[in-house]
């Protein structure tokens, strides 16, 4: 992707990450807790609150690469676990979709999918969209991409909806500035 297809954004920032890529996730219900855990919290925060959860209710498996310890606990595990009342419904409420093979929660999935989950507001639809793998979302929602549009004097209502289709893309590069701010 070259910078020019990011225009109001400064091209260095783009250049410094060649191959930079939009993340996909495991599978939904982690896409769904990880943004759900994320809310109001910068991304190290929500990793960091993740990666403990995971490791206090997950299940313990030897061997696993890449310096992983434990497999992603179930719904019913975090809801049960360190989380607010509003968390711990959105994150069952989730699950069941999760299980019923809901195709708003399919990888690749446009915005309009998760517009159809009741509980899913503005931030949770772009958000799960975005970690399912839609090029389309734009995560405002996410600490480090709105630090970085502040940090560059962008209007966040107005600069994404001319990085279509590669909104998600640009989000990417974004976070990425935003997480040195």
């Amino acid at each position: 992707m070259r910078a020019h297809h990011f225009p109001g954004t400064r091209h260095r920032e783009v250049r410094a990450r060649p191959g930079l890529a939009v993340p996909a996730a495991w599978n939904a219900l982690e896409a769904g807790v990880r943004a759900v855990l994320g809310r109001g919290r910068t991304p190290r925060e929500a990793a960091d609150r993740l990666g403990a959860l995971t490791h206090r209710l997950g299940t313990k498996v030897p061997g696993l690469p890449g310096g992983l310890t434990h497999t992603f606990p179930d719904a019913a595990a975090i809801a049960r676990g360190e989380v607010t009342q509003d968390e711990a419904a959105l994150i069952e409420a989730l699950a069941a979709d999760v299980a019923r093979g809901h195709g708003a929660l399919d990888h690749g999935t446009g915005l309009e999918a998760p517009a159809t989950l009741p509980y899913a507001d503005h931030d949770l639809r772009h958000d799960l969209a975005f970690r399912l793998g839609s090029r389309e979302a734009f995560p405002l929602g996410d600490a480090s991409l709105r630090a970085a549009l502040a940090g560059l004097g962008l209007d966040p209502a107005a600069c994404h909806e001319r990085w279509r289709p590669w909104r998600s893309l640009a989000a990417v590069h974004l976070m990425a500035h935003g997480d040195g701010l």
